[in-house]
């Protein structure tokens, strides 16, 4: 395994995951969360810092279980691989719809994001997991004048090089 390839998915992964949900959550869900303004900690700012671990581990796993168990590395892997990968979160949601107080709205907006979110995971996983092109090189002048494989002897060569400058 590449590690910084691994290191330079992880932490993609991790920043566009924070960046939609920071969004998302700020200002698209901010009309949502004041309705149930009593059903939130009210030290919650002061917990944040536990979000952002768990959601780098999350995404970690993300990553992790992509390189190791993915066979096939392409972007459209990526893209299915999020999709499904969101399952997880959308299992998640529908718990806690069950468990607190939610609305249908909030709880729809929250499965939307959590696959928007992953949607964007998997396809930054598998833009930088996708295969590699192999490199050409190109040719210079001598690289040229090794192409003849042989076939001709070093006297042809020798007139074609006399040929050919003149």
């Amino acid at each position: 395994m590449n590690f910084l390839r691994f290191l330079r998915a992880v932490v993609t992964v991790y920043i566009l995951y924070e960046i939609i949900g920071y969004y998302v959550h700020t200002s698209l869900l901010c009309d949502c969360y004041t309705e149930l303004e009593g059903l939130w900690r009210v030290n919650m700012k002061e917990k944040m810092n536990y979000t952002f671990i768990a959601d780098f581990v999350f995404t970690t796993l993300f990553v992790v279980i992509y390189t190791r168990w993915v066979k096939k590395h392409t972007v459209l892997t990526g893209i299915v691989f999020g999709l499904t990968y969101s399952l997880i979160s959308i299992v998640n949601i529908i718990n806690q719809y069950v468990m607190y107080p939610l609305t249908k709205h909030l709880v729809v907006l929250w499965i939307l994001t959590a696959v928007f979110q992953l949607f964007i995971c998997g396809l930054s996983v598998g833009m930088i997991y996708r295969p590699l092109k192999p490199r050409v090189k190109h040719m210079d002048e001598n690289d040229a004048s090794n192409i003849d494989s042989g076939i001709n002897s070093e006297e042809d060569q020798t007139e074609n090089k006399e040929n050919f400058t003149n």
